[in-house]
C-alpha cells in the first residue's frame, strides 16, 4: 500500500524535467547595443544603420550620417520563432529565467545583421516614467526616447 502511494507522488516528480524539456528554451545569447558592439558581434556600419532606423533618420547623427544616406537594408519583419527566442533570451537576461517571457513585448525592430538581431523591448502592461537620454555606441548618438529603454541584440546560435 505505501509503495503504490508513493509511487503516486514520485513518478509526477520523475516526469518533470521531461516536461520542462517540451518547452521552448532559450538559444543564443543577448546584450545590449554596446556589449554586441564590443564583443565585435555588430561592425561600425551596423551602429550606424540601427540609429538611423532607431532615430528616424539622421537625428543626433548630422555630421556622421548625411541627409542622404541609405541603409544597406532595411528593418523588415521578424519571425514568430525568432520573435519568441528574443522574448525568451530577454527574460532570462532581466529574471535569471524564462519565467515572464510572455510579458515582454518588442516595440521596435531595427533590422538584422548577420546573426544579430536589433531591438527594443518593453513590457506588457509596464507603466514607466517618462526618463529620456542620450548614449553612444561607437562614436554614434542614441536616444532612448521617452523610455529609457536601450537597445538589445539577440545573436542566434
Amino acid at each position: 500500500m505505501i509503495s503504490k502511494k508513493l509511487a503516486l507522488l514520485f513518478v509526477p516528480l520523475l516526469c518533470l524535467p521531461i516536461l520542462a524539456a517540451c518547452g521552448v528554451q532559450p538559444k543564443g545569447e543577448m546584450c545590449t547595443l554596446e556589449q554586441a558592439y564590443k564583443n565585435g558581434w555588430l561592425t561600425r556600419e551596423d551602429i550606424i544603420d540601427i540609429a538611423y532606423f532607431s532615430n528616424d533618420g539622421n537625428a543626433l547623427n548630422e555630421e556622421t550620417i548625411g541627409e542622404d544616406y541609405a541603409p544597406a537594408q532595411q528593418a523588415g519583419t521578424l519571425s514568430g520563432s525568432v520573435e519568441q527566442q528574443i522574448k525568451l533570451n530577454y527574460s532570462l537576461l532581466q529574471n535569471g529565467d524564462t519565467y515572464g517571457a510572455e510579458n515582454v513585448v518588442i516595440d521596435d525592430f531595427f533590422g538584422k545583421y548577420g546573426d544579430c538581431y536589433a531591438v527594443q523591448l518593453g513590457e506588457k502592461d509596464g507603466g514607466s516614467f517618462p526618463v529620456y537620454s542620450e548614449y553612444a555606441v561607437a562614436g554614434i548618438n542614441f536616444s532612448s526616447g521617452d523610455t529609457g529603454d536601450v537597445i538589445y541584440v539577440w545573436k542566434a546560435a
